[in-house]
């Protein structure tokens, strides 16, 4: 058989360009968890990045979207409810220091903060017209639904 391999090279180049054209803009600083579990981890970064599909499917035909999610870590499935949702506000809320202190220090945009702390103990959004997400919710069932059920009334959505 007798193929035209220059066709099919300019094919694929053509094809690495727009792959490369879509990569250019502003580079997305991984935080040191985030890299440690994807060196560390076979399928960290995918299943965490599936619970943020699932919840960005959840939120797709809203606008104006006020978002708190419980438990953000370092910020990066918040960074993506924030691009990829119609958000007016995002806030991530999380326990650990550290990961929130990154987030803050590489994330921070308008609309898009981060708060460290218990959740229950602190006012970080105004009541009614949020949703609240939580997509680790399934790794602690039986803690996190006591919390979430004296939560209830704060969560809008």
């Amino acid at each position: 058989m007798n193929y035209d391999l220059t066709e099919e090279t300019m094919d694929t180049k053509d094809r690495w360009n727009e792959v490369k054209h879509q990569l250019e803009g502003a580079v997305l600083t991984l935080s040191p968890k985030t890299s440690t579990m994807i060196r560390k981890m076979e399928h960290g970064l995918l299943f965490t990045l599936a619970r943020y599909k699932f919840a960005l499917k959840m939120m797709a035909n809203r606008q104006n979207l006020k978002v708190l999610e419980l438990g953000c870590n370092d910020g990066l499935g918040t960074l993506m409810i924030w691009q990829d949702c119609h958000c007016e506000q995002v806030i991530g809320v999380d326990f650990d220091e550290d990961a929130i202190r990154w987030a803050n220090d590489n994330l921070k945009q308008d609309g898009l903060s981060f708060v460290q702390g218990d959740f229950m103990g602190i006012d970080v959004f105004p009541r009614g017209g949020g949703t609240v997400l939580f997509p680790w919710m399934s790794l602690n069932t039986s803690l996190w639904n006591r919390r979430i059920c004296t939560f209830r009334p704060f969560a809008a959505t």
